[in-house]
């Protein structure tokens, strides 16, 4: 037996840089716009604001 320390490498060193890149700060970005096109709704719809009765 020997007692040398090889580890098999699964992924390289640098793909915790790109995990964090993707999972700090594009999924966030696709998230938010995501959530902005569904409650921003469409463009057709319109709200009727009223003025509020003089007292």
């Amino acid at each position: 037996m020997s007692d040398n320390n090889d580890h098999e490498v699964l992924v390289p060193a640098s793909a915790a840089k790109w995990i964090a890149l993707v999972g700090g700060i594009l999924v966030p970005i696709a998230l938010g716009v995501i959530v902005a096109n569904v409650y921003s709704g469409s463009e057709d719809q319109t709200v009727q604001v009223y003025p509020l009765p003089e007292e």
